[in-house]
Formats: C-alpha cells, sequence, structure tokens
C-alpha cells in the first residue's frame, strides 16, 4: 500500500516529475552600493516575508606627514531583520557614503562613514520600522593617530559593529573590517570597510560605500 504523503513511484521506479514539489525561488532581490537618502524599493508580487541588510558606510583614513602615520577608518556596523510585508508596500532606505581619506595637503583625520538606513512600511511587521547601520569613525593624524571606532546597529535581529581601525605607527594604521571583508587602501565600491591611513607624501585612503540588500 502507498504510504500518506508520499509521491508514488512510476514504471521506471523513479517519482515523476509531476510529482515533485514546486522549490520556492527568491523573486526580488536588491543590493544597492550608491549612497543617497530618500530611496524606495516596492515588495514584489506573491511576495510576504523580505530579509534586510544595512551596513554603514566605512571612514577614511587619517594623514601625518612626519613621524607615525595617520590611524586607519573604522568600518560600517552591519544589521539585519526579517519583516513580514504586503505585496505592492514601499521600503524607504538610505545608503550610507563612505568617508574620505585625509589628503597630503596637510596633518588631520579622515572623514567619518555616513550611516545606512532602512523604514519597513506601515503595513509591515514589525510596522514603520526603522534599523539602522551606523558608519565608521575617522581615522586620526597628529598627535594621537588613532585608528577610527566602527559603527554600531540598531533595531537589528542580527547585527554586529564594524571593525576598528588601527592606529597609525611607521606605516598607516589598517581600516576596520566589515562582513564584506578587511579594511581598504585604494579600492571603490560599497561595503562598509574603513579605509588606511598614511603619511610620508601618499594621501589615505577612503572608506567603502555602505549597502542595502532586499532579498524577498
Amino acid at each position: 500500500a502507498q504510504a500518506s504523503g508520499v509521491a508514488p513511484l512510476g514504471t521506471d521506479s523513479k517519482v515523476p516529475a509531476a510529482n515533485l514539489p514546486t522549490p520556492v525561488l527568491n523573486t526580488g532581490i536588491s543590493v544597492d552600493g550608491t549612497p543617497g537618502a530618500g530611496k524606495t524599493w516596492n515588495v514584489p508580487a506573491g511576495i510576504t516575508r523580505v530579509r534586510v541588510t544595512v551596513v554603514g558606510g566605512g571612514a577614511g583614513g587619517g594623514y601625518s606627514g612626519s613621524g607615525d602615520h595617520g590611524g586607519g577608518g573604522g568600518a560600517g556596523a552591519f544589521a539585519q531583520r526579517d519583516y513580514t510585508v504586503v505585496p505592492a508596500s514601499t521600503f524607504t532606505y538610505t545608503v550610507g557614503a563612505g568617508g574620505a581619506g585625509k589628503t597630503s595637503a596637510g596633518d588631520g583625520d579622515g572623514t567619518a562613514g555616513g550611516a545606512s538606513s532602512v523604514l519597513s512600511p506601515a503595513s509591515a511587521s514589525p510596522s514603520s520600522h526603522t534599523m539602522t547601520a551606523a558608519g565608521g569613525v575617522e581615522g586620526e593624524g597628529p598627535p594621537d593617530r588613532f585608528g577610527g571606532a566602527g559603527g554600531s546597529p540598531t533595531n537589528h535581529e542580527l547585527g554586529s559593529p564594524g571593525g576598528a581601525g588601527v592606529s597609525g605607527a611607521t606605516r598607516g594604521g589598517a581600516g576596520g573590517g566589515s562582513c564584506f571583508g578587511g579594511g581598504v587602501a585604494g579600492a571603490t565600491g560599497y561595503g562598509g570597510q574603513g579605509g588606511f591611513g598614511s603619511g610620508g607624501g601618499t594621501s589615505a585612503f577612503a572608506g567603502l560605500n555602505g549597502v542595502v540588500v532586499f532579498v524577498g
């Protein structure tokens, strides 16, 4: 006798394709690493649950023209949460910019990274909810040359602070690492990593932009 809930076998002793379960595929995926505020993402038809990930922008490194080099910038925070949603509803979000590295024109600190955030629709659960991943703190030039702290997440289910930048020494301090990888020296794009500090005539490096990811 055929067991309840078990698909019957065909004449070739295999389960016919028509009796196989239909896989559930993601139909709404968006990755945005271009800085800006007031952006929107619409929930696709048939989607009732969305996972959102936000990463803050990485900070730029500091510069010191003499003695020890500048400290590395901190990385942006990582934050993630699932939302129950209604199709065609709209999320509003911000992608934080990476902070600039201090140029070799003079000693000084880098620039902090910008925060990334998302606001859920009023029809979602949780409703009208803001989740934020703060940007990294800038790397310092003289006199301290400290590495910047990583940004912190808020209102998340899963999250972690960004990695701290390394203080400057005979070389520029490394930028802090994010969930997308280690600190950067000269790279462009997104991921929230902090920029390396520098000195001796070479400008410090910028942090990478943050990113917002929707998966439905």
